[in-house]
């Protein structure tokens, strides 16, 4: 997705990063180098998929994870790691089913001039306009509404 806008917390709405900070980790997974605040997320160590199993951890210091949830309603949105690209060196690796995106740029302004609430969204087939509004392969694929 090459367009502007937030990714909010799929569970309280919560504004969490900007799709200019969103790149390609190569992982499959959505990444952002950064988050909108850091008082909106919440950083916690993750032992949880190494078990009991201390041992392997002591040999694999580099398996404690950093868990990412949202501050305001503490939903799990995925984990944090020390090898994304400049400027912040971090990776939020975040799992699209945890984030709604919210348009903004010229859509916001295009959603405005139609009439359409801030994070109201229409099929990619819009009648009003030759390329409008959304495209369906986001994570907001299911809040998608029908025109008028």
């Amino acid at each position: 997705m090459n367009e502007d806008g937030t990714f909010e917390c799929v569970v309280c709405g919560e504004k969490l990063f900007s799709s200019k900070t969103k790149y390609d980790s190569g992982s499959g997974w959505p990444a952002f180098y950064d988050v909108l605040d850091t008082s909106k997320v919440k950083l916690k160590q993750d032992l949880s998929h190494v078990g009991g199993n201390f041992l392997l951890l002591a040999m694999n210091p580099g398996l404690v994870r950093t868990a990412v949830s949202c501050a305001g309603c503490q939903a799990h949105l995925g984990h944090l790691f020390d090898d994304g690209p400049k400027p912040t060196g971090k990776r939020f690796c975040i799992n699209s089913a945890a984030l709604n995106f919210s348009p903004g740029g010229a859509q916001l302004k295009h959603n405005r001039e139609l009439g359409r609430t801030e994070n109201e969204v229409i099929e990619p087939n819009c009648p009003k306009t030759t390329n409008c509004c959304f495209n369906q392969n986001s994570s907001t694929a299911a809040s998608v509404k029908s025109p008028n």
